[in-house]
């Protein structure tokens, strides 16, 4: 009878471990689990309960295989090597909570680049996405790729390449992760908690870090093209990775890789059938004004042409609609929030719906051992980054200051009024009026946004090795 089950402990801080067993004594030999005898004795107690649980039949086994095998139970055993189908590649042996994803799961879900499938994963859902629109925090760059995690703000996070620092990318301390080369990447760990006690305050939140496939052997070429399910936003990748053994041996190792990716974004909201009807959320949440979606959202006091807030009564309340004509501004219906409304002459929020990208990355990596315990690496990463997006109309909001006037003035006797508006302000005594107006975004000067363009270069140079057979050792320049 073949009898498969898992043991796990967490004694004396030992990772738990998975094994194959087909009796009690190969699990002692195989696993080669040693320690003090009071743990041995624990765990021969708990297999031969497993046994006996499971008809008696391993647990009378065990004493003629100790018999033949010529185990001592008393003795203690050397080293831990873990074998059979259960090595474990997850986050589960770490101290801290830990989650391990291999680049190929991350691919497989969203081909277009690895941290937009990181951002699918719970702890990251509130990250920044390079097509995301809209302003970032103080600092930062709204079209950069961040993990945030836990939503206390990407700043709070370190995020480590091969185990090393990635400088930050942007004055708010954050890192735009699609400078980091990707091709070789092999897995993404990621720490969610009590990592700033062994990294220092950058890690409040936890530690990112993307480990390269440090041996990769071989020629790899990836390329996709694909669309939305609305036929826009076309992307396209191509990459190709490859490494080589100098020696024939496994002590010179030498690995490159090169990327591009460029995907096109969508320009506006009104690029989406749903879109062109504006649909904006109104209300404040509570039971007497909950949230509602509103068609056709507008402003209800910002125009494109002109609308004038504060002056004289035969003004306020009119809208510049073309070439200095003056007509009567038409409200829409009113909505759970002020200054939006359902329809009228108010202008829209016609911003970009997802934002374009282009990406380049390339990276070689150089690793020789001098021993067995002793051996220098070297490696290069370049990565370049675009994008761009709009995300408010560019203009003077006209509202009133504290002196009940704002930046948006203009006074009277100003040479470009039409003789019927100069005639209003002469008539009634009036030196100026507030006015309200904001440029359409396909005007020549158009919405304000973010346009980033990031270059990264990474170089580093170190020595690593092994002290006594029992220490690793790394240092790094």
């Amino acid at each position: 009878m073949i009898l498969k089950f898992t043991v796990r402990w967490n004694a004396f801080a030992h990772a738990r471990r998975g094994c194959d067993v087909l009796s009690q004594t190969n699990m002692i030999r195989e696993c080669g689990i040693g320690g003090s005898m009071k743990f041995k004795s624990f765990l021969l107690a708990t297999i031969a309960g497993a046994g006996m649980a499971a008809g008696g039949g391993v647990a009378s086994a065990y004493a003629q295989d100790a018999a033949v095998a010529g185990v001592d139970p008393t003795a203690d055993l050397e080293g831990v090597v873990v074998t059979g189908s259960r090595v474990v590649t997850n986050g589960n042996a770490a101290p801290t909570p830990v989650t391990v994803v291999t680049a190929e799961a991350l691919m497989s879900q969203t081909p277009s680049n690895l941290p937009d499938a990181l951002n699918k994963l719970p702890q990251f859902a509130q990250s920044t996405r390079s097509g995301q629109g809209g302003p970032s925090s103080a600092g930062g760059v709204g079209t950069a790729n961040t993990l945030n995690l836990r939503n206390f703000g990407a700043q709070r996070n370190l995020i480590l390449f091969n185990g090393l620092r990635v400088p930050s990318t942007t004055t708010a301390g954050e890192v735009d992760i699609n400078v980091l080369p990707q091709m070789l990447i092999q897995k993404v760990d990621v720490v969610t908690g009590g990592a700033s006690a062994v990294y220092g305050s950058d890690a409040v939140t936890g530690v990112v870090n993307f480990v390269v496939d440090r041996r990769f052997t071989g020629l790899k070429v990836n390329a996709h093209v694909g669309t939305s399910s609305r036929s826009d936003n076309e992307q396209w990748k191509f990459g190709i990775a490859g490494g080589a053994d100098l020696t024939g041996d496994g002590r010179a190792h030498v690995m490159a890789s090169y990327e591009h990716f460029d995907s096109e974004g969508i320009p506006t909201v009104r690029d989406r059938p749903n879109g062109a009807d504006f649909w904006t959320a109104t209300g404040s949440g509570s039971a007497a004004n909950p949230f509602t979606l509103t068609r056709n959202g507008r402003a209800a006091i910002y125009t494109y042409g002109g609308l004038i807030t504060v002056g004289p009564a035969g003004l306020v309340g009119r809208d510049f609609v073309e070439n200095g004509v003056l007509m009567p501004f038409v409200p829409g219906e009113r909505t759970g929030s002020n200054g939006l409304q359902s329809g009228g002459g108010g202008l829209i929020f016609d911003n970009t719906l997802y934002a374009p990208l282009a990406t380049d990355q390339a990276y070689g990596r150089f690793d020789y051992e001098f021993s067995d315990t002793f051996s220098a690496y070297a490696d290069v990463a370049y990565a370049r980054s675009e994008s761009a997006n709009k995300f408010l109309p560019l203009g003077t909001n006209g509202l009133p200051g504290a002196n009940g006037l704002s930046d948006a003035v203009i006074l009277s006797g100003n040479a470009f009024l039409p003789p019927s508006v100069q005639s209003v302000l002469t008539q009634s005594g009036a030196p100026s009026f507030v006015l309200s107006r904001y440029e359409r975004s396909d005007s020549v000067i158009g919405n304000v946004g973010n346009r980033n363009r990031t270059e990264n270069v990474l170089g580093t140079v170190g020595f690593a090795g092994k002290l006594a057979s029992k220490f690793d050792w790394d240092l790094t320049r």
